[in-house]
């Protein structure tokens, strides 16, 4: 591409039109014969331009093969910036500004963990849906580079297990994956999931539940509620019933998608303790709660 056609894409791409890009140095006419390749800058009006543009001046002089290093100059450190501070979104549209079609490993990887982060944050808000296809996009996205990703593909597999587990509708191509779940303990989240989906699977404590409860976090939603089913088992549902209460009308904050699960137990705890009305009225909030979490957001 002639330097004259980079000038002009650029151009285009931020917006600009040609008297703004020529400003008060040279002229539209002259900056119209460089875009058309009639006229060659100097040296001093390429950096005039370049910095107009807001681009290395390298970039309008490399060739065609140089110039997603020099774009990947220009973005990466305000990319890893906004990685570092977690700020997932931002750091994407950072991303996006430059090819996908070049195998770049460090981006690839940080684009894939962003994705993840922005996967949890519309779970957390209830964002299933979207969760589900941003989990996905993660894992597609982690199975390009070199990196070891595991620790990404088992995070998204947990999440999406729980959701799938809430709705057949919410089914991710990750949960087929064979990575292994206990790659994913460094999330509070993955950790509480995979006791209570253990508990679910053998009706009965087992070791997964038990080193859950083993790390001892006091005043903590996933752990109160991981309690109240160790009390489900053992038939003590009034017990059961009065820990969840707690969690469903104190002063603490419940992810969306745990209060399905919340008002699920609830629902049969009510029904075990004779309180028939009470599991009437928790099964029409576990209804109502799974069609708000499967809106399309």
């Amino acid at each position: 591409m002639r330097i004259g056609e980079k000038i002009k894409k650029l151009r285009t791409e931020k917006s600009m039109t040609q008297s703004e890009l020529a400003g008060g140095f040279i002229t539209r006419n002259m900056l119209s014969l460089i875009e058309s390749g009639s006229a060659q800058p100097s040296l001093t009006t390429i950096e005039y331009i370049a910095k107009r543009l807001n681009v290395p001046t390298g970039i309008l002089v490399s060739d065609d093969d140089d110039e997603y290093f020099y774009r990947r100059t220009a973005l990466v450190q305000n990319i890893r910036r906004a990685y570092a501070a977690g700020d997932h979104r931002i750091c994407l549209d950072l991303c996006d500004k430059l090819s996908d079609d070049v195998d770049d490993d460090e981006l690839l990887l940080i684009r894939s963990e962003c994705y993840l982060g922005v996967a949890k944050e519309e779970f957390l808000k209830g964002q299933l849906k979207s969760a589900v296809s941003t989990f996905d996009k993660s894992c597609e996205t982690a199975s390009k580079t070199v990196y070891n990703t595991s620790h990404i593909e088992s995070e998204a597999k947990v999440y999406c297990l729980y959701m799938r587990s809430l709705s057949p509708l919410l089914y991710a191509d990750c949960v087929d994956s064979q990575i292994h779940l206990g790659l994913s303990e460094s999330d509070p989240f993955c950790r509480y999931a995979r006791a209570a989906m253990s508990i679910d699977e053998q009706g009965s404590s087992n070791a997964i539940a038990d080193d859950y409860l083993s790390l001892k976090v006091d005043n903590d939603v996933y752990t109160d509620h991981i309690r109240a089913l160790y009390c489900m088992i053992n038939n003590d549902h009034q017990k059961a019933l009065n820990i969840i209460s707690e969690l469903i009308n104190g002063k603490r904050t419940v992810p969306s998608p745990l209060m399905y699960t919340l008002f699920k137990d609830l629902e049969i705890c009510c029904r075990e303790t004779g309180d028939f009305k009470g599991a009437y009225e928790y099964a029409g909030a576990k209804v109502v709660t799974l069609e708000r979490l499967l809106l399309e957001n």
